[in-house]
């Protein structure tokens, strides 16, 4: 039990490294330094050979019986002079790789420190914002629910308020970037049945959907077990019902089908609004991208709710993907282990 707690821990450690951005980056600067380094070295050492090669050649004296025991001299030596090259190239190569490491990482010192100043920031402006933003939400939801205001406050109150919920939405992805970013957020692992959980999230969707004019339908056969996190894999379909909703035409329909397929369990949700272009695609999953920029700020997207998304997929150790074409529609496909292949 303890070797094997001892692997796990190596593992994470391991994942955590390859995971880590500065990691990678550092990795990669070291072999630009050796790949540059390797080069040089061997521009040198072969002119060195052919040069000394030559002039033992041409050079070399003594008293030899014929020209075959002279040959053989001369290739002994250079064969010697080869060795050596090759043993002090290698020294040189092993040498420079720990020394282009550590450049590397003196390197981006400056730059991880800057971004770890930027993460910061943003992690205390989220935490800062979150408070006042509650409030305003509260007196606003207080004064709607008043009836002394007039239609016309109504009105402007609840244009505020819904401002007001975009802002949260915000600074709640930016907060969740900013954990994922300094690796503190984590997920509580649970059997969870998938179908009960979709279902919970089209009915928590189902005002907003009518507000938006949009008919969500769902099928879902059967109870469909993972080990996830419930809370993280709702939001994650909230965000992706949300973007459905929104995207849709007036009078659309969201359709979600739950389903097992090689065993995973296959989560499809599929739209008929307005689409995405192909050359927006690729670019889907970046934060703060946004395909129909006028659009999402009508709708109130910010970009980062799809980031938040794929990264939860994967700690689940599944997929997400996306296919769609202009004023057809898009359909989102979700794959999960199911609970006897999951993986913690």
């Amino acid at each position: 039990m303890k070797r094997n707690h001892y692997w796990k821990l190596l593992g994470e450690w391991v994942i955590g490294l390859r995971n880590n951005i500065f990691f990678q980056a550092r990795l990669r600067l070291a072999f630009f330094y050796v790949v540059v380094i390797i080069f040089l070295l061997s521009v040198f050492s072969v002119f060195l050979y052919f040069s000394y090669a030559k002039n033992v050649q041409n050079d070399i004296e003594g008293d030899f019986p014929n020209g075959a025991a002279q040959s053989v001299i001369v290739s002994k030596t250079t064969d010697r002079l080869q060795k050596q090259l090759v043993i002090v190239d290698g020294a040189v190569i092993l040498f420079v790789g720990a020394l282009s490491y550590w450049l590397a990482g003196k390197t981006l010192k400056p730059i991880q420190r800057s971004l770890g100043s930027q993460k910061r920031f943003v992690a205390d402006a989220s935490h800062e914002l979150r408070t006042p933003l509650t409030i305003m939400k509260t007196d606003l939801e207080i004064a709607l629910r008043s009836e002394a205001g007039t239609n016309e406050h109504s009105a402007v109150l609840s244009s505020n308020l819904e401002e007001v919920e975009r802002m949260r939405r915000i600074v709640e992805d930016l907060l969740t970037l900013s954990r994922i970013d300094n690796e503190q957020e984590t997920l509580r692992f649970l059997k969870v049945d998938m179908a009960d959980l979709t279902q919970k999230s089209v009915e928590r969707m189902k005002k907003y959907a009518e507000s938006r004019n949009v008919k969500v339908l769902i099928s879902a056969k059967e109870p469909t077990y993972i080990l996830g996190d419930p809370d993280k894999l709702q939001q994650a379909l909230y965000n992706i019902l949300k973007n459905a909703i929104d995207y849709s035409k007036d009078k659309g329909e969201v359709r979600i089908n739950l389903a097992k397929v090689d065993r995973q369990a296959s989560v499809v949700i599929e739209d008929n609004g307005i689409g995405i272009s192909a050359k927006d695609l690729p670019y889907i999953f970046d934060r703060f991208y946004r395909a129909d920029k006028s659009r999402s700020r009508r709708q109130g997207g910010s970009g980062l709710g799809l980031s938040v998304v794929k990264w939860i997929i994967q700690k689940h150790h599944g997929n997400i993907s996306i296919q769609s074409s202009p004023e057809k529609g898009t359909k989102v496909t979700i794959r999960l282990p199911l609970f006897l292949t999951a993986r913690l």
